[in-house]
């Protein structure tokens, strides 16, 4: 790794600082965080949300740099600074990695669409290889890239979220209970296929009771596999 470093930034074809801010963004700026405060942000601003959800038909990846502005003028209250500063985006990306063309989804009632109405849940996968937003968050997980998960969204959605939910809620019963109380109310499951063209997002419910919460505690219970849609969030 180390000799193609010095050889991109012998043969002049990327700058030595370009490859250091590359580093630096995935140290410091990428990650679920990112992710989590989209989700959280949305939750409590529905022009916000609408905007996500639908972007204009002629710019539909318009959403990434709406994802950018966001990240750029929103302050994190635990560090005084943007959630993204602007020295962390590499030229010729909207938000980094994997994230100029991000389409976002909305997990529970249906407000326009085909589905308008239904209680949907939306999953992400790719069952090509592990296409995945990585600038919204952070590195794929393993099981993610798996061919057990990959196959197994396509044919058996349901039977893939039940075992990531018997894992989180454990023995919990009320936990167990919000999971089937939820679980009950799915009318439809949409599995979306990440490629190399687009990369999904999904904005997951939010769970009874955390409506007292201010957005920056929201942001942190938000989860990573919640927006990718093999789990749903618990009180």
């Amino acid at each position: 790794m180390l000799a193609l470093k010095s050889l991109l930034i012998e043969k002049g074809i990327i700058p030595a600082k370009m490859l250091d801010q590359f580093v630096e963004y995935y140290e410091k700026g990428v990650g679920p965080h990112l992710g989590a405060a989209v989700v959280a942000h949305a939750w409590v601003n529905a022009e916000f949300r609408q905007q996500l959800l639908h972007p204009p038909a002629d710019a539909p990846f318009k959403t990434s740099l709406l994802l950018q502005d966001f990240f750029f003028k929103t302050i994190n209250p635990d560090t005084g600074k943007p959630l993204l500063a602007k020295e962390f985006v590499l030229p010729g990306t909207a938000i980094g990695p994997e994230g100029n063309y991000v389409k976002i989804l909305m997990n529970g009632v249906q407000e326009s669409g085909p589905s308008a109405g239904k209680f949907v849940h939306n999953i992400v996968s790719c069952t090509v290889c592990s296409c995945y937003p990585q600038a919204l968050l952070g590195i794929q997980p393993t099981w993610y890239r798996s061919q057990q998960y990959r196959s197994r969204v396509i044919k058996e959605p349901i039977g893939v979220i039940d075992e990531f939910m018997n894992d989180l809620a454990g023995s919990h019963a009320d936990k167990r209970r919000q999971w089937q109380s939820y679980r009950d109310r799915i009318e439809e499951i949409q599995v979306w296929d990440s490629n190399s063209e687009v990369r999904f997002f999904v904005i997951p419910v939010r769970p009874a009771g955390w409506e007292s919460l201010s957005e920056a505690e929201l942001r942190k219970r938000v989860t990573r596999n919640s927006i990718i849609g093999s789990e749903i969030l618990l009180s």
